[in-house]
């Protein structure tokens, strides 16, 4: 057309009308560089609302469909699509249901985190079904698929609703949306709709729900993927992740050794995490003698014993209020193997109060909050019950303890300066791999062992969580050797 507008990123011709703010509104038509007519669509605003037209030669299952058109609202497909032959004639016809917009099915007990059995989501898919909302009937069966573990439903679910189409076309229209919308909601339920490929999207609402703290509900759609594509090994890597959210650490190590053959370091990977967020919680300090190349290291601890038997309890109120948050999440009567020991004898008359106040200590504005957040997720509390665990086993171990038992004197072990001088090191060392990368001074094979991996081994996200583990023991010991720091958790001690 003479007013056509030539797109050079794109080598096709364009007819676009927009409105005041610059956005498409009207009836948009694009044509390839001889003239033929690709697609056009109409837009309300910017966004595809009204009719759709397009070529579609190769894109579907059916080999005589050569065009493909329908209506959109909010660019969202819906009602009625025709799949069209060379001559204009119908091939297939779909109703693709109503436009679900992003509010509407993120706010859809679809998403729930809360269990419901495999008849429970059946009925939900179908009252979803009978109003038209069949991205929410497709969603409700895969979760009813994943609690029953047959997925004959959701397979016939897809072959009835949605566009069918060929294999490499449903596969690249999923991972193109996953990829630009792979955190809403909307975008993806529309994309399965119009045939992407449903395991591909399956995972990735896995992922935005583990994302979002609902990992009940994330594990029920990977599940529905997995019994779709069981020969994506892959998906036991986020898989093994989920878990991880849901404290199930046993089965994450299977998982791990299952994918261990198609993705070794992948595997590596998930096994190392398992163990670092559910470790074995027992007494940490001493169990191998600490070593470090500082010099001027301290002799002995210099806060009053006093003071310590009082951080003693206020390390374990805390610890005791992260126990008891992580068993809240669990079934009553559950046995969680990797929780951490009671440690409420050494609370004597209970838990004592946890502070949040500011004090100037030599000219400088220092803030100290003892306090903490047990509605964080689970592997945040995991990871913030690892740094006091260690700052605690230190604590005790500093007064000559080799139990969790509130120290009576002080007798530190004659390699006390090693240990306080350990943990700055390796803190150091753990920010230097983690801003550093192999420039740092620690290179693979080399540094201290975190969970059975050297330092330099260690993926940079683990090396993260070395890195705080420590920051928590040095704080602790700059308290404990200068009586006139009031806290390990005043800002100012966890520099390197």
């Amino acid at each position: 057309p003479e007013d056509a507008e030539l797109r050079e990123d794109l080598n096709q011709w364009a007819r676009v009308t927009l409105n005041s703010d610059a956005e498409r509104h009207g009836l948009t038509r694009f044509w390839d560089l001889q003239g033929q007519l690709l697609w056009e669509a109409e837009f309300e605003n910017g966004l595809r609302h009204g009719r759709y037209w397009s070529r579609a030669e190769n894109a579907y299952a059916d080999f005589r469909v050569h065009f493909e058109e329908g209506r959109a609202e909010g660019n969202l497909a819906c009602g009625e699509w025709s799949l069209l032959d060379a001559q204009r004639a119908v091939v297939l016809t779909r109703d693709l249901g109503r436009a679900m917009d992003e509010r509407t099915l993120a706010r859809s007990p679809v998403f729930s985190n809360l269990a419901r059995g495999a008849e429970g989501w059946r009925e939900l898919a179908r009252e979803a079904r009978a109003d038209r909302r069949y991205r929410e009937a497709l969603l409700a069966t895969a979760r009813a698929c994943a609690t029953s573990l047959d997925v004959q439903p959701l397979k016939a679910g897809l072959e009835e609703l949605t566009l069918p189409r060929k294999k490499d076309s449903a596969s690249e229209l999923a991972d193109d949306v996953v990829e630009e919308a792979g955190q809403e909601w909307a975008p993806m339920a529309d994309a399965l709709m119009r045939g992407a490929d449903a395991a591909t999207l399956l995972r990735a609402y896995a992922v935005l729900l583990d994302q979002t703290d609902r990992p009940r509900a994330a594990l029920d759609l990977l599940h529905a993927a997995m019994l779709l594509a069981p020969e994506r090994k892959e998906y036991l890597f986020t898989r093994g992740l989920i878990l991880l959210n849901l404290g199930v650490a046993d089965q994450v190590r299977k998982d791990a050794q299952g994918l261990a053959a198609a993705e070794p370091d992948t595997a590596a990977f998930l096994d190392t995490y398992a163990r670092v967020l559910f470790p074995r919680f027992d007494f940490w300090a001493g169990q191998e003698p600490p070593r470090c190349t500082y010099d001027g290291l301290p002799e002995k601890p210099e806060q009053p014993l006093e003071a310590i038997q009082q951080l003693v309890r206020k390390y374990a109120t805390r610890l005791q209020a992260m126990r008891g948050a992580l068993l809240q999440r669990f079934k009553p009567g559950a046995a969680v193997s990797w929780l951490p020991p009671d440690l409420s004898g050494l609370l004597g008359k209970g838990p004592v109060e946890l502070k949040q106040y500011e004090l100037e200590l030599e000219d400088e504005q220092v803030e100290v909050d003892e306090t903490l957040d047990v509605e964080l997720g689970l592997a945040d509390l995991t990871l913030m019950l690892r740094g006091d665990w260690s700052a605690l086993s230190w604590l005790l171990w500093s007064c000559g303890e080799t139990a969790f038992r509130m120290p009576t004197r002080i007798a530190p072990p004659a390699d006390y300066g090693q240990a306080a001088g350990q943990a700055s090191q390796r803190l150091w060392q753990s920010r230097d791999r983690k801003f550093r990368g192999d420039a740092s001074t620690t290179k693979p094979g080399q540094g201290f062992l975190f969970e059975g991996v050297a330092l330099g081994d260690l993926h940079p996200n683990l090396v993260s969580i070395a890195e705080r583990q420590y920051a928590e023991t040095q704080a602790m010991f700059y308290w404990l050797n200068d009586p006139d720091h009031v806290s390990p958790w005043q800002s100012n001690l966890r520099g390197s």
